[in-house]
C-alpha cells in the first residue's frame, strides 16, 4: 500500500468473517510498528438497481485511530475508493 506522502508499505491481511455476497471482515496489520492494526468491514447492499458499499474501520484505541488519521488513513481510503472507482469504470458491462 502506498499513502498520500509516497510512503510505501506491506500490509498483511486475514479475513474473520465473511458472509458471502453481503459482508466482508478482515484484519490488516502493517510491517511498520507503528502503523496500529486495523478491522476493516465491508457491507455491501442493494439500492435502486446499484450495490452500495459502507465500509468500517475499526482501531484498537482513540489513540491508534488519532495515529491513522495523522498518518494518512482516510487520504489512502479516498484514493483506494477512487482506484476501484476507475477500475469499475472500465469494466462496465451495458445490460
Amino acid at each position: 500500500m502506498r499513502s498520500p506522502d509516497g510512503y510505501e508499505m506491506a500490509l498483511n491481511g486475514v479475513f474473520v468473517e465473511i458472509d458471502e455476497p453481503h459482508h466482508l471482515v478482515w484484519r490488516n496489520e502493517s510491517d511498520d510498528p507503528a502503523r496500529p492494526p486495523v478491522i476493516q468491514a465491508v457491507t455491501f447492499t442493494e439500492e435502486d438497481g446499484k450495490t452500495r458499499w459502507t465500509l468500517r474501520s475499526t482501531m484498537i484505541s482513540v489513540a491508534a485511530r488519532d495515529k491513522a488519521v495523522e498518518m494518512g488513513f482516510v487520504q489512502m481510503i479516498i484514493q483506494g475508493t477512487e482506484r476501484l472507482d476507475g477500475y469499475l469504470d472500465s469494466v462496465k458491462i451495458n445490460h
